[in-house]
């Protein structure tokens, strides 16, 4: 299922001509391979389009023939390798002509989409959409804690969109981390993760540079340090990011009668906050996929502590769109690579519960109980005495 978002311009608006542009990510819709290994959790359909609809004062606005449309030939999505097992990566390298595109008439194809009612059910069914079910994520400037020896320090790990302001000419490589890291035996291994005697590794972005240039991080980043490494003559102007995420709001006014137990809240609140974006996620810094059994713990821990169950239940829907009739819902969805654990389905079913025990909303339990019963089904299906005989699937285990 396909979401619209809505946005309120008003405030960008002005007198005289107004232009609007939209940046649009085409992922490639080709079979699974490791070449596209990398972000998993978005679907790839190809294909791509655009469809826009609104009013601007008294004028309409809509993706019509007048559109034009220009491929960005000025960055690239590379691939990096890893020590550590990642499979989020969307990493970037800026060449000439960057942000610089050459615009040309846009293939119309008419009205591709057809709006949604709020019970899913679409008049025109060719890439049906229904409105957003969750608020829009948050987006606010930040500015790094510390900066030394060109590393840029956040002062926790946190989510965003990462902004430099570069002149010269040469190349500066930014590199992510979510802790500093000293190499074992030939491995990278985390032990304090603030150690000054670490370093930073893992996915990193290249620009290039001749002149000026104001890069911005098309996807998000997941970091504490990024260290930025310079090749010629190139000058940092500033250095910035803009903080995103599910717009939570959790109550700061908390004392639990000592440091210690203070500062593990914070620890633990920060954890919840930067695994809640679109959906919930096992690691935003790793996978970025929403999975049955992290997001039942995580669901649990937003009840506690906030009123907000929109997200929870976007992921028990989520997880609903996954379920194979006669079979189980997807141990991790939406994913563009199925995977069925069949001991996470279960995660989905206390999904359920905790929704049903905590707000007693029987309508929305009503729409999911038939994935519940056909989970159990699978199950007994399955029972040999009091064990449920292995199956062809991934009988895991979490260590």
């Amino acid at each position: 299922m396909k979401f619209f978002d809505t946005v309120d311009i008003t405030k960008y608006l002005k007198k005289g001509e107004n232009v609007f542009e939209v940046a649009v990510l085409q992922l490639a819709s080709k079979p699974y391979s490791e070449e596209y290994r990398f972000l998993e959790a978005i679907l790839r359909s190809g294909g791509m389009s655009l469809a826009v609809w609104g009013n601007a004062g008294d004028n309409e606005v809509i993706t019509d023939d007048e559109w034009l449309v220009a491929k960005e030939t000025g960055l690239e999505f590379i691939r990096v390798p890893s020590e550590f097992f990642a499979v989020a990566s969307l990493n970037e390298k800026v060449t000439e002509g960057y942000r610089k595109p050459v615009y040309e008439k846009a293939a119309y194809a008419g009205n591709l989409y057809s709006l949604c009612d709020e019970t899913g059910h679409c008049a025109q069914i060719v890439h049906p959409v229904r409105r957003r079910t969750i608020p829009m994520m948050f987006f606010n400037k930040k500015v790094f804690a510390t900066v030394k020896n060109g590393i840029y320090d956040a002062g926790q790990v946190t989510c965003g969109y990462v902004r430099f302001k570069l002149s010269g000419k040469g190349s500066i490589k930014l590199t992510y981390a979510e802790s500093m890291v000293v190499c074992e035996n030939g491995k990278y291994v985390r032990r304090r993760r603030d150690d000054e005697n670490g370093i930073v590794t893992r996915d990193y972005d290249i620009i290039k540079v001749d002149g000026e240039c104001d890069f911005e991080t098309f996807w998000m980043r997941t970091f504490r340090y990024i260290k930025a490494e310079i090749t010629g003559n190139v000058e940092v102007i500033y250095a910035d990011y803009i903080e995103t995420g599910y717009p939570i709001s959790i109550p700061n006014d908390y004392d639990f009668g000592n440091e210690t137990d203070n500062k593990l809240f914070e620890i633990s609140a920060n954890t919840l906050k930067r695994c809640m974006h679109e959906t919930y996620c096992d690691c935003p810094y790793y996978e970025q996929l929403q999975y049955t059994m992290d997001t039942h713990l995580q669901i649990l821990f937003t009840y506690q502590l906030s009123t907000d169950k929109r997200l929870a239940e976007k992921a028990i829907d989520d997880f609903a769109q996954s379920y194979r009739p006669g079979g189980l819902t997807q141990s991790r969805f939406p994913t563009n690579k199925a995977q069925y654990i069949p001991g996470f389905s279960l995660f989905y079913i206390f999904m359920l519960y905790e929704h049903s025990k905590r707000f007693s909303d029987k309508a929305f339990t009503r729409r999911y109980i038939h994935i519940a019963d056909g989970i159990i089904d699978w199950f007994f299906g399955r029972l040999d005495g009091y064990l449920v005989k292995r199956s062809n699937l991934w009988d895991f285990i979490d260590w």
